[in-house]
């Protein structure tokens, strides 16, 4: 039983390793930090917990506050010279689709990996 979420772990980092080299470090951030909703959104399916709605406005206000700082981050690293597109887009030869699938698969994984070890628990 304890092989489930081993494997799970594995291939969720395996993904990250994919995302991180076909995404920008911005969008990268930003989709990772769905993973705190995510855990949240299983932990209800397949726990049956139950969050007020203060506890899922908290979690949607932590991921939008870590979105707003890493693009202000990447925003006072850059020149003023360069053009901001760049923050919300790959580059032109990076596959963006495969990132955002890869990302968004692993926050998944990561997600049920952690609430199945719970319930084993």
């Amino acid at each position: 039983r304890i092989s489930v979420p081993a494997v799970f772990y594995w291939a969720s980092n395996t993904l990250l390793y994919v995302a991180i080299s076909n995404l920008s470090v911005p969008i990268f951030q930003l989709m990772a930090q769905t993973k705190l909703v995510v855990t949240a959104v299983v932990s209800v399916l397949v726990l049956g917990r139950h969050y007020s709605y203060r506890q899922w406005a908290c979690l949607v206000i932590i991921s939008i506050s870590v979105a707003l700082v890493t693009l202000e981050e990447k925003k006072a690293i850059d020149t003023p010279t360069t053009s901001n597109a760049h923050i919300f887009f790959a580059e032109s030869n990076e596959p963006l689709i495969i990132g955002l699938v890869a990302v968004t698969l692993s926050c998944l994984m990561s997600a049920f990996a952690g609430v199945y070890f719970e319930k084993i628990l």
